[in-house]
């Protein structure tokens, strides 16, 4: 009887160490990095021709055209930038790119056109997430994307009261971001009339607006729950409804505003509340958007900001009539 009573102690210390060995090891997997699948890699050219002209003569024109605002490393890289004189190419590091112009002058009636290529290696990135990896973020690392900012209001009541009714008892970051992805989608209704960019606010009132403001009403609903949030800025661009890239596309009235946020042991995941999806006559939530984008649904990242194109210049007499316009097409490298 003593002896069976050892032998059952035993069996309990060593299902015990089994046990506490087999939760070291998933505490660990859940805080190493999970590899992701990089798909449907290609290289590209994005074309921009800008152009300059005025009614008068101009004197000591300066132009700062901001091109490249950082860049998504776990699916795009920049593989170089050229342009033609009198075009100017500045690398500010961090992924961060400029075009920058002077004339000593600029004849009144004449143009001058600048011509920029940048050549850009794109791939679809496809995460497939463990819920139990995905721990609470550090929010010390990452507070610039919990905060509140023009126009992701995610200290105002009415945008914390709703993310916190989506999400409910759910506290894996994992599971609250597609609850509030799942919300935006089926909330906001695609309105290319609402103009400016007008805010998480103002979307969430309102439930109409473009693709901004989806963005901006996904962001701070992810920051309202503690779950770091970003935008990313660029061109989306779908190859079934506009024909594919063998030949240069004109992507002038193609750029874009997506998402992403932060989960641990992933770290930046996409995320692109924009989407309509018709499942049997009526708008269904499609998980193709999230931590990744359909085949056909091209993604190209400019930054994570989207700082104006400025200029100055000088003149004598009345003020002149300045255009500037700018062209940008995309095509296979």
């Amino acid at each position: 009887m003593i002896q069976r009573r050892i032998s059952g102690l035993w069996l309990c210390i060593i299902l015990s160490l089994f046990l506490a060995v087999f939760a070291n090891i998933k505490a660990v997997q859940a805080n190493q990095l999970q590899p992701l699948t990089l798909y449907n890699t290609r290289d590209l050219i994005l074309e921009v021709v800008a152009t300059l002209v005025s009614n008068k003569e101009l004197t000591d024109v300066n132009v700062n055209m901001p091109l490249i605002q950082g860049q998504p490393l776990y699916c795009q890289e920049i593989l170089g930038i050229d342009a033609l004189p009198p075009v100017n190419i500045q690398n500010a590091g961090n992924d961060t790119w400029y075009a920058e112009v002077h004339l000593d002058q600029l004849a009144a009636g004449d143009y001058q056109r600048f011509y920029i290529n940048m050549r850009i290696r794109n791939s679809r990135p496809v995460y497939r997430i463990d819920p139990e990896a995905c721990l609470p973020a550090d929010s010390s690392a990452l507070s610039a994307y919990l905060l509140p900012e023009e126009g992701i209001e995610s200290d105002h009541p009415a945008i914390i009261n709703c993310a916190y009714q989506v999400v409910g008892d759910v506290k894996n970051p994992y599971e609250m971001s597609r609850l509030l992805f799942s919300y935006v989608n089926s909330h906001m209704k695609y309105d290319l009339s609402s103009g400016e960019r007008r805010g998480a606010l103002h979307a969430l009132n309102s439930g109409r607006g473009t693709c901004q403001d989806y963005a901006d009403l996904y962001v701070a609903l992810c920051r309202a729950v503690g779950i770091p949030a970003r935008l990313i800025y660029g061109f989306r661009y779908n190859t079934e409804e506009h024909g594919d890239l063998a030949l240069r596309r004109n992507v002038s009235d193609k750029h874009h505003v997506w998402t992403e946020i932060f989960l641990e042991s992933y770290q930046w995941v996409p995320v692109e509340p924009t989407y309509s999806y018709i499942l049997n006559g009526r708008k269904t939530i499609s998980f193709d958007y999230y931590g990744t984008y359909p085949a056909h649904d091209l993604h190209i990242a400019t930054g994570y900001e989207n700082p104006p194109l400025t200029w100055n210049y000088k003149y004598a007499g009345t003020k002149p009539q300045v255009h500037f316009s700018v062209n940008e097409t995309l095509r296979l490298q």
